[in-house]
């Protein structure tokens, strides 16, 4: 089925808000605010798509805003807390038949298995195509296509307050009422140990790692050798802490 019958769009959500960090999106790796690198990936992703990042009202995403403007990108001020309601304000009002769900902590996101979620989701006609059902990549890594029309049929004033902010685990609770399929991928992609390392910038711990990563992946932008790039780095990685952890 052909991803060009569809209106297509990838919501970064984000905000300046953070319990754990603070100001983050605002945060530089190797000299680039995180946000500005989430953006970066995202456009990479080939499907025709329309990129919306779902911020808040708050003042204190004026931030945000300014940085979707210098990128030439779509944003929407919503409910700080409700990002549930966010995003049935985006699907209304951009009028889409799919979206990505990308979380602004995202810098080393790929691409290419994003690709390959819409073109399935499209394809068997899912309500969900995700990475996390179960888990088979990392955190960081993580691929969610829905479809609209099934967001849409949710009844938002059923949802816990824990599911409007997290807005995809309704379909994780309710497997049942939705057509949920694990993202298929190549088998060199896939990873045996997903819950060893983390890419998300969730908190300042998470800085070296990422930075390092950043630095050694050089041209190795996307699929199958971007993957095998990161488990390699993941190997160095774990030596070099072990190494600093005898020095001690």
């Amino acid at each position: 089925m052909n991803s060009r019958n569809y209106k297509l769009g990838c919501i970064l959500y984000s905000r300046m808000k953070s319990s754990r960090f603070p100001e983050k999106a605002r945060f530089k790796l190797e000299g680039i605010p995180l946000l500005e690198r989430v953006i970066q990936r995202t456009k990479k992703i080939n499907e025709q798509k329309e990129i919306i990042i779902a911020t808040s009202i708050d003042k204190s995403d004026d931030y945000i805003c300014d940085i979707a403007k210098n990128n030439n990108i779509a944003f929407h001020r919503g409910s700080l807390e409700n990002v549930f309601e966010r995003t049935i304000e985006i699907l209304k009002n951009f009028n889409l038949d799919y979206f990505a769900r990308i979380c602004g902590d995202r810098p080393l996101l790929d691409p290419f298995v994003h690709e390959l979620a819409f073109n399935q989701c499209i394809k068997e006609k899912l309500d969900l195509c995700s990475s996390l059902y179960p888990k088979i990549l990392p955190p960081g890594l993580t691929v969610e296509v829905i479809s609209a029309k099934s967001f849409l049929s949710i009844n938002k004033n059923k949802i816990s307050d824990f599911n409007k902010e997290h807005i995809t685990n309704e379909y994780y609770e309710n497997p049942n009422s939705f057509k949920i399929k694990s993202l298929s991928l190549p088998p060199e992609i896939k990873w045996s140990n997903v819950e060893d390392f983390s890419y998300t910038l969730d908190e300042r711990k998470d800085i070296d790692f990422l930075n390092y990563n950043i630095r050694n992946l050089e041209n190795v932008k996307f699929g199958i050798k971007y993957h095998s790039r990161l488990k390699d780095l993941a190997y160095d990685w774990n030596k070099i802490v072990k190494n600093n952890v005898k020095n001690i």
